[in-house]
């Protein structure tokens, strides 16, 4: 299921690194950020654990940052963690980045999973129609 390409690799990584750092510079301008709840309508962004709930929809990314990111219900957009791992049963419509941490994936995930400084972990009916 993975693929072991040094050159891909490579340019996944940096591609997710650029990621991880746009999606920290969005959630570092986001008046809000220290809070732990939902914000403008249903966004998950904070420091600490976040939470997508089973029978719950979301249209936009989740970003924890030094706690783990749930999502046991449906996101539109991608999920990034930060110091924490990503815990998907639920469905991704973008994909996951975790930075220091792992990714379990028991779920659906749309696009690619990258893991930094950590490991994929994909059990039984997991999807992941991107890379791993």
């Amino acid at each position: 299921m993975t693929k072991h390409l040094v050159g891909r690799r490579s340019i996944r990584r940096g591609a997710g690194v650029a990621l991880v750092a746009g999606a920290l510079v969005a959630a570092i301008a986001t008046p809000a950020f220290a809070q732990n709840e939902p914000i403008d309508g249903n966004r998950r962004v904070g420091v600490g654990n976040q939470f997508v709930r089973e029978g719950e929809s979301i249209d936009t990314a989740v970003i924890a940052i030094d706690g783990d990111a749930t999502v046991a219900g449906r996101t539109s957009k991608s999920v990034f963690v930060v110091k924490g791992d990503a815990v998907i049963s639920g469905r991704v419509g973008g994909g996951v980045i975790v930075v220091n941490g792992n990714a379990r994936i028991s779920g659906r995930v749309d696009e690619d999973v990258v893991v930094l400084d950590g490991r994929a972990i994909l059990t039984d009916g997991a999807v992941v129609r991107g890379d791993v």
